[in-house]
């Protein structure tokens, strides 16, 4: 027992506990939707999927119908137009209730499956950067801790690439939408700000920060991933490789040339999630939103200047 205590003290037990919550979560979210990778259930997803379909191409056609209307194209991206009668209202509330759980177990599941995941990946590269300073200690010598190393290696360069062909477009998906909805959420806000409408302006910054909150937690996990791979090169550099035989030299540093190509995730293989991108989405989202700030302020400005023109006396009493 003192033997237990002594090694608890000197290694401590790490809690598993909140990633154990985060993956059962995970898996709760995905399993509404039949989409959990360990336990798939195609009858459930393919009635989630048909509802899905159906729903967006209604909203297409819709869309489609009243194309010249801009109020109304603006309303039907927004999704915050209500019908009037009582009947259409309940069963829009019905449909409304099944969207959001399906919304749910979808997009927040598959956020928290991708964010799980990537993190894991992440720690599983900080402890082997600290492993890696202690390959002279192994109890089978050094040959089997630079073996272990590079076995380790491999594991978690296949898990980073079965990472990134699996969720790249699903992360590329995110990023385009994202983008899409700041910017229309943003027009949504400008506009609400010109009518004084509190309501629509407390809503829509919300609506913002949590589309930047999900953003900013793909961004985060991605620079996670990015520094800590890079992180791996230093760390072969620190161990005592100059104590080793050529031989094993030479292994340590095809390590360190791996290691020089950082892992990472994309976008649909056209950008790298890092927190440059976070930083590139977010500034144009703020010239988009300034560009139309100033359009309406040169709008207000001829309308201005029209009225001078034709009431000068009565603008300059005001």
């Amino acid at each position: 027992m003192a033997a237990n205590s002594g090694l608890m003290l000197i290694f401590p037990v790490t809690d598993f506990s909140d990633a154990v919550k985060a993956m059962t979560i995970s898996k709760r979210l995905l399993g509404v939707s039949g989409i959990w990778p360990l336990e798939i259930r195609d009858s459930l997803f393919i009635s989630v999927a048909i509802y899905g379909c159906v729903f967006n191409i209604l909203a297409l056609l819709d869309l489609i119908k009243y194309i010249k209307d801009f109020r109304y194209v603006m309303a039907n991206v927004m999704e915050n137009m209500l019908p009037h009668d009582a009947k259409s209202y309940a069963f829009g509330c019905i449909h409304e209730f099944l969207r959001t759980i399906m919304v749910i177990s979808g997009y927040v599941g598959t956020d928290c499956l991708v964010t799980c995941t990537g993190f894991h990946l992440t720690g599983q590269l900080a402890i082997f950067n600290f492993r890696v300073k202690d390959v002279l200690n192994d109890s089978y010598g050094s040959r089997r801790g630079i073996q272990k190393i590079v076995l380790r290696h491999h594991r978690i360069i296949r898990l980073a690439d079965i990472l990134e062909d699996s969720f790249n477009i699903v992360i590329g998906q995110q990023l385009l939408g994202t983008t899409v909805q700041l910017c229309i959420s943003s027009y949504q806000m400008l506009s609400s700000f010109a009518v004084v409408e509190r309501a629509g302006i407390i809503t829509f910054v919300m609506y913002e920060c949590l589309l930047l909150s999900t953003l900013f937690a793909y961004c985060y996990m991605g620079e996670c991933l990015l520094e800590e791979s890079m992180n791996l090169c230093e760390a072969l550099y620190l161990c005592d490789w100059y104590e080793l035989s050529t031989n094993d030299v030479k292994s340590i540093c095809i390590c360190m040339i791996r290691a020089r190509k950082p892992l990472r995730l994309t976008c649909a293989k056209f950008c790298v999630v890092s927190l440059r991108t976070f930083t590139d989405v977010s500034r144009r989202q703020y010239n988009s939103c300034d560009e139309d700030f100033q359009n309406s302020m040169n709008l207000f400005d001829q309308l201005l200047y029209g009225l001078n023109s034709q009431f000068p006396l009565r603008l300059c009493c005001i």
